[in-house]
């Protein structure tokens, strides 16, 4: 090791040397003529190849031309004296000095030009080489020889834990840990559609869970660097490292090369490198030309950049770090399902302009404001999880009657809520604030004693449900369907309240709100009054009436926990309390201004918005906000001043920037970090806050992604070179691109690109002339160095928005569909059709036990041979071979369940016919069917088989006939079942628990047993029969405890000899082995049957069951891929049609429909767009192998009778957010009119807009 030492010093000094300008032995006195001569420093890349090597001119190495033997690369010199005999170095005593003002040069010891210095370098002679080996113990021939080879044994070393050869030493730890368990679960009562068991096997379901895990450091031929460190069991893969990288020796020009998890060592820029992370995954290299350091990148982005800044405020021990924050809210985005009036609001004073924070108990007549009693507020939750718990819960009836009289009711199970735990009661008594917000098919019900002794509702509710009894609440919230406007709850829930935090830990006070049409930067934040003067929206709708102007007046922000002394108030956050109800449709009168309720309403006029109060429609009402309320507070942390968090998980190890003011902290000595909680300590803030306590801290980190939605790749080149130990140079070029992950990316999610590029410089010199001058100062004491800096920075960059350079609005690929289980467990014995309407020509004369034939419906079956032997398993349909050859499926073509429906003879006798109906629920509450257009399904099978379909709210009572023929009868245990009773087989009413037992006993009074996961033949009754199925049977389908009857829905008559209107394709057309047909009903325009009275826009949201009623002989009729199909883009104003060019007045007459269309629905009807293909929007999901579906489609607008200077108009609104239209051009749109012609009047057949 020393003689390799000693050459890589002389190697080092040689080069130095030969800059001073002195040949060998040459001396240079103090006055003798000075001799400088510019030589370009010996490199890899010798720029004078006529010299020969520094090793050759110290006499380590050989000439050429002379004698020598090579081993390796070094040429080893042979003489009489023996191997390796050095001859003497052509380097001697060298005595110099420079002059001033001299090209800088380094010398050894590190002198550079400047005042006159010596430098004497004494050559290291055979003599002291010899002495110094000889003194380690070693021969001669170590001198001249590079040291031998340490011999490693092959294999792991003693210890176990490193891989050693010849070749590689790496040490190896793999970690590898399996877990194998089950469980028994269950659940009392059962919940087949919760997913767990019933009935547990005898054995658990054993989970294997592996976790496995690898390390791996060392070297390979010395010159390879491997690191890995590789955990399964790690939250972010970003956290995993791999990198293997390539070290060169000290000449080379390739000094590194890496493979993996890589740094790019970014120059400091305040333009450059503040939105690039510098981990990545990829390649980087980095090698020295000359005075030349160049770096290289290409890699894949593994992390995003954040910062965040605190500000230290408060005095004392009330001091914490508090953070600005933002919020924009659209005037729709009102708290939903929290907050709720007791009492009616037109019985409160001041109605509608109520101030809710002011409210007191006298602001309510007593015969309807609350007592002393305490309330009693319960809560119906739509959540699977509570179905399996009956004690805490109460089976009661919610009733809510408007001012007109309108009721309504609702029945369900209510959880009974604590007051001061679940929700907050204000000190008026007239409204509550909950602690989690109802959902939309939650409800709210409560009872209480008034001021003047009424009861409303019945008060204590459990005594009575307890007694056998069910009770009666009054109604605050309606299930979704039924709280909408002009219903009785819907006054009863606020509409002016919006929320600012969710947290507690806003800065009381520091709450600013700023009210704009539109964006705050570019909307209007004022109206003009008929005087001339300008009022802002802020205090046109009653929010600032107080000093200062123009600033949210503290009063109308509401935060509960001020007023609880306790750690966990009933409701967390703050609010923004608007003192009137409709506060952007009716602004309150501006007291301060004298404005009355009249002048400011006309102030307001046409920008004032209605629809988010008044519009049936949820949709329209969600996405119909107009004005923007800006909000900026102050988020205050809880705790020490000595730890506070960055709000990030998962943070790259050193990627983190502390500053204290301008002052960079250092972690280890001012502070330390959790990086995967991102948890920040200060190890001693008084010392740091002394100084500077008013100083802000700014974090910067760089933060490792769960999940990239556009990879981004870079590509950097730097390049830096020093202008000796007083400064650089920095050259830095990146290209930063992302990569769409789909083909048709959407407006706002397009693939931009950025190229940046920058030069840096940065000299300090030392200023002796002005420490001099410091020093010559009478009185002055001067014990310091003066220091020049100057530094610059030129940047540049290029941002490309869209390196596609287009963007698509809508590809029309996606729909809106909602898929109708086929399962056979989803569906259950049908109620009788209550009316005939629409199906006379097809039902029997009487639709009783007479003509009630069997039904059996099965998605699974044993295949029978001819011989009646079991063959086979029936367990689905294969879409594209089985059901449609239009259909393109990517990956494999996997089964699809699909319901067999057999229909056996009618008890009329054979021939007669029969009928029997199977239903399904869809929405326990209702399901929302306005913006569907079809149901559609694909069907075969006999055509003396007619089907009627009914959509809407169906009866539960299911028409089930015993043995016997008897339609309701009394059971062996004195039970009653039948016609006109909630027939189930645990009824929670009586506290009764579905178990085994009651599974035994069926619903009804059944001769046949079924078996839990058993498959039947076809038309065995045994495939439907609830006694022993294994599943919790029961007649309530929307599960409120009522046997609800009433019937009001559509009905749709399929016909399946091919004379249907609603058959879109036919079995040739499909090109099915099975034959299967394709049925497209449109929900509305017509052709559907209204029974039970008109269906209007109320009872398309309430859609509750869809029943199926088989009607004719016997024969077997076979379903596929039913579901309830809309579009995207909706219908304007519901309907469609419109008068005029422009406005929203609906037209009289005319029908549109708008769906999704393509080689499904239309068959070789329909053609693609030129030039586009069907392909997977998304490429990556084929890797799946799964059967993914992906028909190019487009946008179907069909429409008839528009009236003349009458339109039909469709509109599509973005989600979320708006879209930025200004980086494109033109707009492009495909049409092509199937049929007929786009309008009467030319040129406008087509406009969009």
């Amino acid at each position: 090791m020393i003689p390799r030492l000693l050459s890589l010093l002389l190697t080092a000094l040689a080069p130095a040397m030969v800059g001073v300008g002195v040949e060998p032995g040459d001396e240079v006195g103090e006055g003798a003529e000075e001799r400088v001569v510019d030589a370009v420093p010996d490199t890899i890349l010798r720029p004078d190849l006529s010299e020969p090597p520094p090793a050759v001119r110290a006499g380590i190495a050989a000439a050429a031309a002379e004698a020598h033997v090579r081993l390796g690369l070094r040429r080893i010199r042979v003489t009489e004296e023996g191997l390796g005999a050095p001859r003497p170095p052509t380097v001697g005593p060298l005595t110099a000095r420079y002059r001033l003002g001299a090209p800088r040069r380094t010398y050894p010891g590190g002198i550079e030009a400047g005042p006159v210095a010596p430098v004497t370098v004494q050559p290291l002679d055979e003599m002291v080489l010899r002495r110094r080996v000889a003194e380690l113990g070693q021969s001669e021939l170590d001198l001249f020889l590079p040291p031998a080879p340490v011999r490693r044994a092959n294999g792991a070393s003693a210890d176990g834990d490193r891989f050693v050869t010849d070749y590689a030493d790496l040490a190896l730890n793999v970690r590898s840990r399996m877990e194998l368990g089950g469980d028994w679960t269950r659940f009392e009562p059962c919940d087949a559609d919760f997913g767990v068991g019933c009935n547990p096997n005898l054995i658990p379901q054993l989970s294997p869970d592996v976790q496995f895990g690898v390390q791996i450091d060392g070297t390979i031929l010395d010159r390879i660097r491997v690191d890995v460190d590789f955990d399964q069991s790690r939250e972010f893969d970003a956290a995993n490292r791999i990198n293997i990288f390539y070290e060169g020796s000290e000449d080379d020009v390739l000094q590194r090369i890496e493979v993996g998890d890589v740094t790019f060592d970014l120059p400091q820029s305040r333009f450059l490198t503040e939105g690039i992370p510098a981990g990545n995954f990829g390649f980087q290299a980095a090698g020295q030309v000359g005075a030349f350091d160049v770096e290289t990148v290409w890699a894949q982005q593994r992390g995003d950049l954040n910062s965040r800044t605190f500000q230290l405020a408060g005095l004392g021990d009330q001091r914490a770090f508090v953070q600005e924050d933002t919020l924009v809210l659209d005037d729709a985005d009102y708290v939903r399902g929290q907050f709720f009036f007791l009492v009616e609001p037109s019985q409160i004073d001041r109605y509608p302009h109520i101030d809710a924070l002011e409210l007191d108990p006298a602001s309510a007549p007593f015969t309807v404001a609350p007592g002393a009693e305490p309330l009693q507020l319960y809560r119906f939750e739509d959540d699977p999880i509570f179905r399996q718990q009956v004690e805490g819960f109460i089976q009661a009836d919610a009733v809510a009657t408007d001012t007109t009289g309108l009721e309504l009711r609702e029945s369900g199970w209510f959880r009974y809520l604590q007051q001061g735990i679940d929700y907050y009661v204000h000190p008026s008594g007239l409204w509550i604030a909950l602690r989690q917000p109802l959902s939309r098919e939650e409800m709210l019900a409560v009872t209480y004693i008034t001021a003047s002794g009424d009861t409303i509702g019945d008060y204590n509710p459990e005594l009575i449900y307890n007694q056998g009894q069910r009770p009666e609440l009054r109604l605050l919230k309606a299930s979704g369907a039924n709280h909408q406007p002009g219903r009785p709850t819907w006054d009863l829930e606020m509409h002016q309240v919006y929320r600012v935090s969710g947290s507690g830990d806003v800065a009381p006070g520091s709450i600013d709100l700023s009210i704009s049409l539109g964006e705050l930067s570019a909307g209007r934040t004022f109206k003009r009054r008929p005087t001339g003067q300008d009022i802002t929206f802020l205090r046109l709708f009653g929010l600032d009436e107080e000093a200062p102007t123009d600033d949210l007046d503290d009063a109308f922000v509401f935060s509960a926990g001020e007023d609880f002394f306790q750690d966990q108030p009933p409701v967390q956050g703050s609010f923004v309390f608007f003192p009137t109800l409709r506060p952007f449709a009716v602004p309150p009168p501006v007291e301060s201004l004298s404005l009355a309720e009249t002048a400011t309403q006309q102030i307001l006029g046409d920008d004032a918005n209605p629809r988010i109060y008044f519009e049936e429609d949820p949709f329209e009402r969600d996405n119909g906000g107009r004005f923007r309320l800006t909000l900026a507070y102050r988020i205050q942390s809880q705790g020490l001043i000595s730890s506070f968090s960055l709000g990030a998980f998962g943070i790259r190890d050193g990627s983190e920037r502390i500053f204290l003011g301008d002052r960079l902290l250092t972690r280890g000595v001012d502070y330390e970090i959790d990086y995967d909680v991102g948890q920040v300590s200060l190890l001693d803030p008084d010392i740091l806050f002394a100084s500077t306590p008013d100083a802000s801290i700014r974090a910067s980190w760089e933060q490792r992604s769960l999940f990239q939605i556009t990879p981004t790749q870079v590509f950097g080149v730097r390049t830096h070179a020093d202008l000796g130990t007083r400064g650089g140079v920095d050259v830095l070029g990146l290209y930063q691109s992302e990569r769409s992950v789909v083909r048709r990316p959407i407006l706002g999610t397009e693939p931009a690109a950025a190229l940046l590029g920058g030069l840096s410089s940065r000299y300090d010199t030392p200023v002796g002339w002005f420490d001099r001058f410091l020093e010559a100062v009478p009185g002055l004491e001067f014990a310091g160095s003066s220091t020049f800096s100057a530094s610059g920075e030129v940047a540049l960059s290029i941002p490309n928005p869209n390196t596609l350079g287009r963007g698509f609005v809508d590809d029309f690929d996606g729909a809106s569909e909602l898929s109708v289980r086929l399962r056979a467990s989803d569906w259950i014995l049908g109620s009788a059709p209550a009316f005939r309407d629409g199906a006379d020509a097809v039902l029997p004369a009487v639709v009783d036990a007479s003509t009630a034939s069997s039904l059996v419906w099965q998605h699974q079956w044993i295949i029978q041979s001819l011989t009646g032997d079991s063959v086979g398993v029936h367990e689905g349909y294969f879409p594209r071979i089985q059901i449609d050859n239009q259909i393109r499926l990517a990956g494999s073509d996997i089964r699809e369940p699909g319901l067999l429906l057999t229909l056996g003879n009618s008890p009329a006798g054979l021939g007669a016919p029969g009928w029997r109906s199977t239903m399904t629920p869809l929405s326990t509450n209702g399901l929302d069917l306005t913006k569907t257009e079809f149901l559609e399904f694909y069907a075969t099978g006999d055509e003396a088989i007619t089907l009627i379909i009914d959509l809407g709210t169906l009866s539960e009572d299911a028409f089930f006939v015993d043995e016997n023929g008897n339609v309701q009868g009394t059971r062996e245990d004195g039970r009653l079942w039948g016609i006109d009773r909630l027939d189930q087989e645990a009824d929670p009413a009586l506290g009764e628990i579905w178990n085994p037992t009651r599974d035994q006993a069926g619903v009804w009074d059944e001769a046949c047993q079924a078996a839990p996961g058993r498959l039947y033949f076809i038309g065995d009754p045994r495939a439907n029969c609830t006694a022993g199925n294994g599943r919790p049977d029961s007649e309530d389908l929307d599960r409120d405890g009522n046997l609800d009857t009433s019937e009001r829905h559509l009905r749709y008559v399929v016909t399946l000899d091919g004379s249907s209107p609603f058959l879109a394709r036919s079995a040739v057309e499909t090109g099915s082995e099975l034959g299967f047909e394709l049925y497209r009903i449109p929900i509305r325009g017509g052709m559907g049957v209204e029974v039970g009275g008109v269906i209007s826009e109320a009872d398309l949201r309430a859609v509750r069951q869809l029943r199926v009623t088989a009607a004719g002989t016997s024969g077997q009729v076979q379903l596929a891929r039913m579901r309830l199909v809309g579009s995207r883009w909706i219908k304007r104003n519901g309907e469609g049609v419109l008068e005029g060019i422009i406005g929203d007045t609906v037209s009289v007459g005319g029908r549109v429909e708008v769906a999704s269309i393509s080689r499904v629905t239309e068959g070789d009807a329909y053609q693609s767009p030129p030039g586009v293909l069907a392909e997977l929007v998304d490429p990556t999901q084929a890797l799946g192998g799964q059967g993914i579906e992906f028909n190019e489609k487009s946008l179907g607008v069909t429409f008839e009778d528009i009236p003349s200077e009458a339109r039909a108009e469709v509109y599509y609104r973005f989600p979320q957010r708006p879209r930025d239209f200004l980086t494109y051009r033109q707009a492009r749109l495909w049409v092509v009119a199937r049929s007929g012609d786009f309008g009467p009047n030319t040129p406008n057949y087509f406009y969009f807009k």
